[in-house]
C-alpha cells in the first residue's frame, strides 16, 4: 500500500464510476472522498489502483457507501481504521510468536496488498491463500478451499450485456438459458490491474448455439497478447482488440488461466480451454 504526505486532489465522481484520472505513482493506495477539504458533511473511502495517471477504483469500502461526488468534492489520502486494524492484528500475530500468516475475515481484496511473496494469507473455514507477488491484492492464489462461484445468465432480448466481475473472487460463470437462443455477446469486464491468480470463468452456450464472450482486460493495459490450449472444445474462435479479448465457444467449457506477463501497457495471458464434463449427484437416502 502506498502513502502519500499531504495529497489531495479536487474531482467530480459520480456514482457507479470505476476510473479516476490521479496526478500519483503507480502502485495502490487507499484514499477518502469528502464533500469539502474544511467542512465536510460525508465520506466514503475507496482503494485505487494506479497505472499512468488512471485510477482503478473499489468504492464504499470499510463500511461506507458508494456515492455521487460533484465538481468542487475533494479525494485525499489518510490512515483509516481498516489500516489500523490491518497493522495491529499483523503485530498481534508477530508478538504472539503465531504462524506468520494473515488471519482475515473476508477474501483477499484490492486492500490487502502482500508484504512478501510466500506470504500467506487465511480466512477460518474458508481456505488459505499464498502470495505469487507484492504489488497488488490480487497476487493472492488460493492455495487450500474454493471459491464461490459467481454466475451471470443474461435474460431474452438483452445482447451485449456487460458484468463487472467481483474483485475478491476468481471463479465466474457465464450462461445463456436454452430458452434465449441465439449468439447473444456478452462482456465481462475485468477489475483488476494485477493478473488475479487462479482465475477460471465457466462457459455455458444455449443447446445447440454458440456464445461470445468478451473479456475487458483494459484496466490491465492497453494492448493484449493471447494464447489459448484448446484441450478439446470444438468451434472455438479467439479475437482480440486491444485490451479485449473475446473466445466464442459452441459447447460449455471452462476457460482457465495459466500464465501471464505484463509491460508497460502491453500483457499476455494463457490460457487453458477445457470441456465441462456432466457430473453426477448422488444423495441418500433417495
Amino acid at each position: 500500500m502506498n502513502f502519500v504526505n499531504n495529497w489531495f486532489q479536487v474531482v467530480a465522481l459520480p456514482l457507479g464510476a470505476t476510473t479516476l484520472a490521479l496526478d500519483l505513482e503507480d502502485g495502490d493506495y487507499q484514499f477518502t472522498l469528502t464533500d469539502d477539504a474544511a467542512a465536510a458533511t460525508r465520506w466514503e473511502i475507496v482503494t485505487a489502483e494506479v497505472l499512468s495517471g488512471n485510477a482503478t477504483l473499489v468504492r464504499g469500502q470499510e463500511g461506507t457507501v458508494a456515492q455521487s461526488w460533484p465538481a468542487g468534492s475533494v479525494i485525499y489520502n489518510s490512515v483509516t481504521a481498516g489500516t489500523l486494524n490491518t497493522i495491529d492484528s499483523r503485530l498481534a500475530a508477530l508478538e504472539s510468536g503465531g504462524t506468520g500468516a494473515i488471519v482475515g475475515d473476508a477474501l483477499p481484496g484490492a486492500q490487502d496488498i502482500p508484504t512478501a511473496v510466500g506470504a500467506l494469507y487465511a480466512v477460518p473455514g474458508t481456505g488459505v491463500w499464498v502470495s505469487m507477488g507484492t504489488e497488488h491484492g490480487s497476487d493472492w492464489a488460493r492455495l487450500v478451499g474454493s471459491y464461490y462461484q459467481n454466475a451471470y445468465q443474461y435474460p431474452a432480448g438483452t445482447p451485449g450485456t456487460s458484468f463487472t466481475a467481483e474483485y475478491d473472487q476468481r471463479n465466474f460463470g457465464v450462461s445463456v438459458s436454452d430458452a434465449y437462443i441465439g449468439a447473444y455477446p456478452a462482456t465481462l469486464v475485468m477489475p483488476w490491474v494485477g493478473m488475479p491468480y487462479g482465475l477460471e470463468i465457466h462457459i455455458t452456450p444455449a443447446l445447440a448455439d454458440s456464445i461470445a464472450l468478451s473479456m475487458d482486460f483494459t484496466a490491465m493495459g492497453e494492448q493484449a497478447y493471447v494464447q489459448i490450449e484448446n484441450s478439446g472444445v470444438d468451434g472455438v474462435e479467439l479475437s482480440v482488440s486491444g485490451g479485449i479479448v473475446t473466445v466464442t465457444v459452441a459447447e460449455a467449457c471452462t476457460l482457465k488461466l495459466v500464465s501471464h506477463w505484463r509491460e508497460g501497457n502491453e500483457f499476455g495471458v494463457d490460457f487453458q480451454l477445457v470441456p465441462i464434463t456432466p457430473s453426477t449427484i448422488i444423495s441418500y437416502p433417495e
